[in-house]
């Protein structure tokens, strides 16, 4: 099973630097116009503010929880929100109904609920497993593929589930040439002697 952590999957640092705060979590203008006419109170707006910008960095909507205290806090500046302003949602479907939002801006097609999107993502592994060893390898091909077509990342599972079970029948297939060449080869061998 690949390690996460030697893949290229997204997942926020575990120290986040003033520049890259500045680089990948400040919304632009047209983003902050966007959010602010979308939604009406201001938990809502830091929420999507959230959302949008980790989506935008890890190319999947991480939980609200795991998204760093300073990404949270940078984010409630940027839209001049008061320090008191909760990363909270009053009813849970609001949650879904931003990232559906969110994947309209920013013209992304879901994973889940697209089996057009779970084809590529398969015969993107497929290809790589083909000319690819190692397990890692074939979780990166498919999450460029994934990220070049504009598709959501699934959860890292998804993938390393897709790269085990490819890498299993790529064994079973060797495992069966070489057991038909050898039984050839005895074959062979008992004809000649």
């Amino acid at each position: 099973m690949p390690s996460l952590e030697r893949t290229a999957y997204p997942r926020f640092a575990r120290v986040i630097t003033a520049q890259e705060l500045e680089r990948a979590y400040t919304p632009s203008q047209e983003e902050l116009t966007w959010a602010r006419g979308t939604v009406r109170t201001p938990n809502h707006l830091l929420c999507l503010g959230i959302l949008l910008k980790s989506f935008q960095r890890l190319h999947y909507f991480p939980d609200l929880d795991a998204v760093p205290e300073v990404v949270v806090n940078h984010i409630r500046q940027c839209f001049q929100l008061d320090p008191a302003t909760q990363v909270a949602y009053q009813r849970s479907n609001t949650i879904y109904r931003h990232q559906q939002l969110i994947r309209e801006w920013l013209e992304i097609e879901p994973y889940y609920g697209s089996a057009r999107a779970r084809r590529l993502a398969a015969r993107a592994a497929l290809r790589a497993s083909e000319i690819l060893d190692d397990p890692v390898d074939i979780v990166n091909a498919t999450i460029d593929e994934l990220q070049r077509k504009r598709i959501e990342l699934p959860a890292y599972s998804t993938l390393d589930r897709f790269a085990i079970a490819l890498m299993r029948r790529r064994t079973a297939d060797c495992s069966a040439a070489s057991l038909a060449a050898f039984r050839a080869s005895n074959a062979m061998c008992s004809m000649n002697c």
